[in-house]
């Protein structure tokens, strides 16, 4: 996974609203429901991130719908010899963990060309800032060009 920063990784993996007490509220949605409808839940919300990460938190939705696939994967393997007709179909799941890896790669990218570019950006705001200091990776020996 790429960089998370501290607050996206607790709302991808344990958002706090879903873990009030010890039991993590997927979990006890397989306890109660059981594992079939809950990898079904699963697949369902990826698919809903993946749907509307454009529109609402980017990143952080294709993080929490890559978290969704990773589950319904873990469930499949754990229950794969309970229920292997259940689990034998995966070009759901083939086709929307393309996807999201493919989205998350672009989004990373392009969040580092906002970085490079706002880096950039500074050094012509204040040109007293040394570039070897102020970013190694970004100063390419000529700043004439």
């Amino acid at each position: 996974m790429g960089k998370l920063i501290p607050n996206m990784k607790k709302n991808v993996e344990h958002p706090t609203h879903y873990n009030d007490c010890s039991v993590d509220c997927i979990t006890a949605m397989e306890c109660a429901f059981g594992y079939e409808k809950t990898a079904i839940f699963a697949l369902l919300n990826a698919f809903k991130y993946l749907w509307r990460h454009k529109q609402k938190n980017g990143l952080e939705d294709l993080y929490k719908a890559r978290w969704y696939l990773d589950y319904w994967n873990t469930l499949e393997k754990v229950h794969a010899d309970d229920a292997p007709a259940f689990y034998a179909d995966k070009k759901p799941y083939d086709a929307m963990k393309f996807n999201v890896e493919n989205f998350i790669k672009g989004a990373e990218a392009e969040q580092e060309v906002e970085k490079q570019s706002q880096t950039f950006d500074d050094l012509k705001m204040n040109p007293d800032l040394d570039p070897h200091v102020y970013n190694d990776d970004f100063y390419d020996g000529d700043w004439d060009d």
